[in-house]
């Protein structure tokens, strides 16, 4: 699941966690938040500023490891697994208000960026603050295309359903499960 806790992942803890989510994307989160990093439950975050950046937790026995790949801001690549399942590749991403790039061509660059990466068994899930029925909806569309064309779909944002939302300097993590130098993205 993806959730921006807008800075209050320990206020809204409990809520999270009454979710039963294997896996949470948490953009705006600290890089150290309550429960996360606890034996059980792997944390990695990444950004520039410790009170807010991009987290990733897994819960119900997931494991979270650091990807190979390109850095790029508000993008932390991993592959993941869980009980009885084999690994595959989640992308969180966070785009955020930055001079002179919109959040839709931000998307546009992690597509560019990754998308030769993808394969069937590849998430990308986070706060990209964008909506085919925003003010920007014909060039957020395109993104949507174009990750059509790599053989991904939206599952969130369309109408009855809720919106799908979603800084990589290196990949950091609070505990020993998840690793700096990870596996090969998995096909």
């Amino acid at each position: 699941m993806a959730w921006n806790c807008r800075q209050r992942f320990n206020d809204n803890a409990d809520a999270l966690l009454g979710l039963l989510p294997d896996i949470a994307v948490v953009p705006e989160c600290a890089d150290q938040p309550a429960r996360a990093g606890q034996p059980g439950v792997p944390f990695v975050w990444s950004g520039e500023s410790s009170p807010k950046g991009l987290g990733v937790t897994g819960f119900n026995g997931w494991v979270l490891n650091c990807a190979d790949g390109p850095r790029m801001s508000g993008v932390l690549p991993l592959v993941v697994s869980g009980p009885g399942t084999r690994p595959l590749m989640l992308l969180a991403v966070w785009t955020k208000k930055k001079l002179g790039s919109s959040y839709t061509s931000q998307v546009a660059d992690v597509v560019e960026v990754w998308g030769d990466r993808f394969g069937e068994r590849a998430v990308d899930a986070g706060n990209f603050n964008a909506s085919v029925l925003g003010l920007s909806a014909k060039r957020d569309m395109k993104n949507v295309e174009r990750l059509g064309k790599l053989g991904m779909r939206s599952v969130g944002g369309g109408p009855g359903r809720p919106p799908t939302r979603g800084v990589v300097q290196g990949c950091a993590s609070i505990t020993p499960q998840a690793t700096g130098n990870g596996p090969s993205i998995p096909s």
